[in-house]
């Protein structure tokens, strides 16, 4: 089914879910440019939840707590099954071009799986 650029909403959401699949590009990226590119976000989360734990003593979400690290590969399957997926596989629909990109959300999922699976 081809997009009806007549259909206002239709044209925000699709524009939107662009913009989401844009902010989520690295998981579509070679594997070890996608492993690389989760650890320096991770890296990012971990050092804010440590000003969390410091400044607020706040219970940290699992993403963002340092000492939960070696459940890096588990989170990412999550996030690609519940965040990511989702927006590629609803792209793919629109277009056969872009179903590469789903693939290789799927390809870095199974490599983050086995790795979890290994942990």
């Amino acid at each position: 089914e081809s997009l009806d650029w007549e259909d206002q909403d239709k044209i925000s959401i699709t524009t939107a879910a662009l913009m989401t699949a844009s902010d989520l590009g690295a998981v579509t990226k070679p594997w070890p440019v996608q492993r690389k590119i989760a650890g320096l976000v991770a890296e990012e989360f971990w050092y804010q939840g440590d000003l969390e734990k410091a400044v607020l003593s706040a219970p940290l979400v699992p993403m963002m707590d340092r000492e939960l690290r070696q459940e890096l590969p588990r989170l990412q399957v999550g996030f690609c099954d519940g965040v990511c997926l989702p927006v590629y596989r609803a792209l793919a629909c629109l277009s056969p071009a872009l179903q590469s990109m789903e693939e290789a959300v799927m390809f870095n999922r199974d490599r983050w799986a086995e790795l979890a699976e290994n942990n």
